[in-house]
């Protein structure tokens, strides 16, 4: 019994690992009376649903989904930094772009 819990732990802990959006994050994964328990911290409530979906996927009956979300950095929170961002950015960029143009009216306007 011991051995196949090893190796059940061992698939999960081996999908978790190849799972591109849960593999930086540092997930224990322990068997306690046959059921698996799943802790650590992940970004969202979807990483967390994920993590417990690949348990299952991998054999496991029972998941204690003991994962916590970060609630500091959410997905959508890092969605919306990112938008926030590109739009500093751009704005940047027009202002520049104004200047420059507003500059050589200028010089035009002395030349005149």
């Amino acid at each position: 019994d011991d051995s196949r819990h090893q190796r059940l732990e061992q698939r999960i802990e081996q999908r978790l690992a190849r799972d591109k959006g849960l593999a930086g994050h540092d997930i224990d994964v322990d068997i306690h009376d046959g059921r698996v328990v799943l802790k650590g911290e992940v970004d969202s409530s979807a990483e967390k649903a994920r993590a417990e979906r690949l348990a299952r996927r991998a054999g496991a009956q029972q998941v204690d989904n003991r994962l916590s979300v970060d609630g500091a950095r959410t997905e959508v929170d890092r969605r919306d930094g990112d938008l926030g961002d590109r739009a500093e950015a751009r704005s940047r960029e027009a202002i520049r772009g104004a200047e420059e143009r507003a500059d050589r009216t200028e010089e035009r306007a002395e030349r005149a």
